[in-house]
């Protein structure tokens, strides 16, 4: 059943009527916050917002001038820095230069923006695809071009923030559902169409949760997607390159098809290492978002550089499985070892691997430490995560070696007999 509090939270439109209270609750919780990263900052443990260079190999920065291993990036297959994807940029920067100058509605397209759009469609099953300058935006995107106020639109409760904003900022009614929970999700569509009828309902999920490394459960929210005539959007940014058979995705991991998901939505600057977002739908939904997603029409697309770095990279994550198989072979490499220090981890077998703290200072301690050893895992705070949830995110990547798996298993060895890991190892929510 859905709550009073829920209904009260169903449409940006109707907090109008208790705006102050709202603007009193905002700025407590930040004051709250701004304490909590005050107290980080002055006691040194703030890790956000470093400056690091490239270090001598993909998995490698440096810091200051010291050398650090990379534990906290989406570079997941290592083709950030390929010599195959770094020569073909190459020669196309020297022709098309740093940026189009305008939007993919006017004059920013070009044949690499359109021949990424076609891969990317092709690759996943569907007619057609369109790019943005950010996943970010892709996201926000979607939202703002399939619904509108009498769209209502249940998400996962550990749905990416972009999704949350777009509906605020496009006073969409929404409902969050129990996270991974299908079932939850079949209650409060059932509680909600008693309540009114909407023209039309989205479910959205990612595929993997970018703080959590579980899989969704994408082959029973699209059959509760076509039982209730909802449109289903997955958010497949960390998916691609790291889960299925093949590493092709959601759709490989449950060898779904066009057909029983809708949208697939995607970042460019995870498995293929450079910077942007998609969209792959058929026809009619991208014909829709051409014409109204202000975040594809009201701003620059991307230079032409990035489009032709996802060419290279998708065809080898096509082409080239052994990276594929390279990254999984580290990630259970991985998981075996923290398995031995008694690290609960998520049954899901991904490259992030959350270590959950709960209190945030402490998981800056720990980061902290690591850093001590030359090794950066960041740690996820409020408001990445609920309160009381803080976490060490460790991601995996093909290009680490087992030596460098095996430098991280051995300082987290060592902190774990400090005081600030007593009784912190827990299994991740």
């Amino acid at each position: 059943m859905i709550k009073k509090h829920e209904l009260k939270k169903l449409s940006a439109t109707q907090y109008k009527s208790s705006q102050v209270l709202s603007v009193y609750k905002i700025e407590a919780m930040f004051n709250k916050m701004a304490k909590i990263y005050r107290e980080l900052r002055n006691t040194n443990l703030w890790p956000y917002y470093k400056t690091y260079e490239p270090g001598n190999r993909e998995v490698e920065v440096i810091y200051r001038g010291k050398q650090f291993l990379m534990f906290s990036n989406n570079n997941y297959l290592g083709l950030a820095r390929s010599k195959k994807v770094i020569d073909k940029c190459i020669e196309v920067l020297k022709v098309y230069g740093v940026g189009t100058g305008a939007s993919l509605a006017v004059t920013g397209c070009t044949g690499y923006h359109s021949s990424f759009e076609e891969k990317i469609a092709n690759f996943y099953g569907y007619e057609s695809a369109k790019v943005f300058s950010s996943g970010y935006m892709a996201n926000s995107a979607i939202v703002s071009a399939l619904a509108d106020p009498n769209t209502m639109a249940f998400c996962d409760k550990f749905v990416h923030k972009s999704f949350i904003n777009a509906f605020i900022l496009n006073d969409i009614p929404y409902i969050r559902y129990k996270h991974n929970d299908p079932e939850d999700l079949v209650n409060k569509m059932n509680s909600f169409k008693l309540k009114r009828e909407k023209k039309r309902h989205l479910i959205i999920t990612e595929s993997i949760f970018s703080q959590h490394g579980e899989i969704a459960r994408v082959d029973e929210l699209s059959k509760i997607a076509r039982r209730y005539d909802a449109i289903l959007i997955v958010d497949d940014a960390h998916g691609l390159g790291t889960i299925g058979k093949r590493g092709w995705g959601i759709l490989d991991e449950f060898n779904l098809d066009s057909s029983q998901v809708d949208v697939i939505t995607g970042a460019m600057n995870k498995s293929l290492g450079t910077q942007g977002g998609y969209i792959v739908a058929n026809r009619n939904i991208i014909d829709v978002l051409e014409v109204k997603a202000s975040e594809l029409i009201f701003t620059s697309s991307l230079p032409a550089v990035s489009a032709v770095a996802a060419i290279v990279a998708l065809d080898e994550i096509r082409n080239n499985l052994e990276l594929y198989s390279r990254l999984r072979e580290n990630v259970i490499y991985c998981r075996n070892e923290f398995e031995k220090l008694g690290i609960a981890l998520p049954t899901c077998v991904t490259p992030i691997i959350p270590i959950v703290i709960g209190d945030e200072t402490r998981a800056c301690q720990i980061s902290s430490e690591l850093m001590k050893n030359r090794i950066i895992a960041m740690p996820i705070i409020p408001p990445g995560v609920p309160k009381g949830m803080s976490r060490i995110r460790i991601q995996i990547t093909a290009a680490h070696e087992k030596a460098d798996i095996d430098k991280l298993v051995s300082a987290l060895g060592s902190i774990m007999q400090m005081s600030i890991m007593e009784g912190i190892i827990r299994v991740p929510a």
